[in-house]
């Protein structure tokens, strides 16, 4: 299994309001830049949890899918 941690930096444009992924978290920093870090894995399956991710895979790819996982309701789409 492979782990990386991302840190995404975000100049100040005039309190243009930032839409972060979830799985980044922000950083203090002494700057009026806002910086975010994630930590993320990726690692090689084949079986049940490779099913599972492929069938959230394709309900996320569904326009059903694109609206329920954008407003936070992404179990609905596959059980």
């Amino acid at each position: 299994m492979d782990q990386w941690k991302v840190t995404v930096t975000f100049k100040n444009f005039l309190g243009v309001p930032i839409r972060k992924p979830p799985a980044f978290h922000e950083k203090p920093v002494l700057s009026a830049d806002r910086n975010f870090e994630g930590y993320f894995q990726n690692y090689f399956s084949v079986g049940m949890d490779a099913s599972v991710a492929l069938g959230v895979s394709q309900a996320r790819a569904s326009c059903a899918g694109r609206c329920c996982f954008f407003i936070g309701c992404g179990k609905c789409c596959y059980g």
